[in-house]
């Protein structure tokens, strides 16, 4: 019984955030018209706030504040679950967010990312199979670097894939190695109990979860002298962050 509340929850959850984009975009003009991205904004709130019933809780506010004020930045994040995509773009900065995902997000929310982004032009979707991936990586930091100069944040998934144990994975060198050549700020944002919102392995849902967010810090090219240093920097204070935020 408990699966088949979840399929149903699948579809319903699918089909809403088709039909909500609707309300985003009404939301978006009327409430956000000052922003650089109003129609995500909304979108991403309303999904946190009328379907999760989110509640987060911010372990370092002060350095949220820090990274909102960023003129440039990319926010690595951890991925645990499919609710990142609302969850992670609404915990920062939603009135200025871009982001980087495989293409199969597309599936999940195709009429609205389809819609979102032709207005704000704020997605870069992938497809991860590639044979060519220089061809790949070269469109992608192309594809950054302008988002990066309309003042927009960009998120990326340094882990690669999704990931709900103890410790982290090694991050991908990609995204950050591209950033220190560009002197543009990594900020590292983690979340705990997405999983516990909507869990892919475990097929379930709840709403009213209390999710914690930590803003880790902000990492600026500047301050080291080499690609490495800058990598393994971010690397040690993911991981960190990580073991603070997910062990307790």
């Amino acid at each position: 019984m408990k699966k088949c509340m979840a399929i149903l929850f699948f579809l319903v959850y699918w089909l809403l955030a088709q039909c909500y984009v609707i309300v985003a975009l009404v939301r978006g003009f009327c409430l956000y018209l000052g922003e650089k991205t109003p129609f995500s904004h909304a979108f991403v709130e309303g999904f946190c706030r009328l379907l999760f019933d989110a509640r987060v809780e911010y372990l370092n506010p002060a350095m949220r504040e820090q990274v909102r004020q960023q003129e440039h930045c990319i926010l690595l994040y951890n991925h645990r679950s499919i609710a990142d995509f609302t969850v992670c773009t609404f915990t920062t900065a939603p009135d200025r967010l871009s982001y980087v995902s495989r293409l199969g997000v597309f599936w999940l929310f195709p009429l609205g990312l389809s819609t979102i982004s032709l207005i704000e032009r704020n997605a870069i979707l992938f497809y991860r199979g590639r044979k060519d991936r220089q061809k790949l990586k070269r469109k992608l930091f192309a594809r950054m670097g302008k988002l990066i100069r309309r003042g927009l944040f960009v998120i990326v998934f340094p882990e690669g894939h999704r990931n709900t144990k103890k410790s982290t994975l090694p991050l991908k060198r990609g995204a950050i190695d591209w950033a220190y050549d560009q002197g543009i700020a990594c900020a590292i944002v983690l979340h705990d109990g997405n999983e516990d919102m909507i869990s892919e392995k475990e097929f379930s849902f709840q709403r009213g979860v209390n999710v914690r967010c930590l803003h880790k810090g902000i990492y600026h090219p500047r301050d080291y002298s080499t690609r490495d240093d800058f990598f393994d920097t971010i690397k040690r204070e993911f991981a960190a962050g990580y073991a603070e935020l997910i062990v307790k």
